[in-house]
């Protein structure tokens, strides 16, 4: 490999929107949102309320073995997100659809093992029916929001997407069982 110097474009200032950003995204206060709660979190990571809080305003940052922690309890999303905002590892901003499907099929494959593992001992008892419901009603939204992008009128490409008087046209996708 040649003496070539490398360069570092990432700023902290650059990571530090990004990753309020996709933190904000995962992370809620509230439960019910769709999110991971801060408690939820705190939880499952050992790391303080208030330092959470600080994360999702944008006043500090985690250092690395924080950073890997979030990335090891938040969704799949979180670390999507965040590495397509800085450009790293061949990473890239994805759409709001890829991001969808992804998405769906995350949620898709994590109720298929988080199914088996209830399964495990014959039977689904009270608490994991509980976390099956909020997780399939998390992929009945995703889903929903997914459908939603894919069936919104598409403009016409015939053209240029103009009607007379310069109107933009408009034409929805074939659906299933349409003539």
């Amino acid at each position: 490999m040649p003496n070539i110097p490398m360069i570092a474009h990432l700023s902290a200032d650059r990571f530090q929107v990004a990753f309020s950003a996709a933190f904000g995204d995962c992370v809620g206060t509230y439960d019910g949102d769709g999110k991971m709660t801060l408690a939820e979190v705190s939880a499952a990571t050992g790391i303080k309320p208030r330092n959470l809080e600080a994360y999702r305003d944008g006043e500090t940052m985690p250092r690395g073995f924080g950073l890997f922690q979030l990335m090891e309890v938040l969704p799949e999303r979180f670390t999507n997100r965040l590495l397509g905002e800085i450009s790293m590892g061949g990473s890239r901003k994805m759409s709001p659809e890829e991001i969808d499907q992804h998405m769906i099929v995350c949620d898709a494959a994590n109720y298929t093992k988080m199914f088996v593992d209830h399964m495990a001992d014959g039977r689904i008892d009270h608490i994991e029916e509980i976390e099956a419901v909020k997780a399939g009603r998390r992929m009945y939204e995703n889903l929903g929001r997914w459908l939603l992008s894919v069936d919104a009128p598409k403009e016409s490409v015939k053209g240029k997407g103009k009607g007379k008087g310069g109107a933009k046209i408009s034409t929805l996708p074939n659906r299933a069982g349409a003539a």
